[in-house]
């Protein structure tokens, strides 16, 4: 178990499950242009992807402390 208290295998789905939802949003604001909702979209999901990637990265650590 890492320092999170989840597992990294958890931490790794749920950064993989952000990355393709920012490549969906992108492909579809690329289409659609700069629509408001679509960038507060994208916002939150690389947000929530920057806490993810904090999130494994201590994981990590934790795994070479133990």
């Amino acid at each position: 178990m890492s320092g999170t208290n989840r597992p990294l295998d958890e931490v790794d789905a749920q950064l993989l499950a952000a990355c393709h939802s920012m490549g969906v949003l992108a492909e579809h604001i690329a289409s659609h242009g700069l629509q408001p909702q679509l960038l507060t979209n994208l916002e939150r999901v690389a947000d929530g992807f920057r806490r993810l990637v904090v999130e494994r990265r201590a994981a990590l650590m934790g795994r070479e402390a133990a």
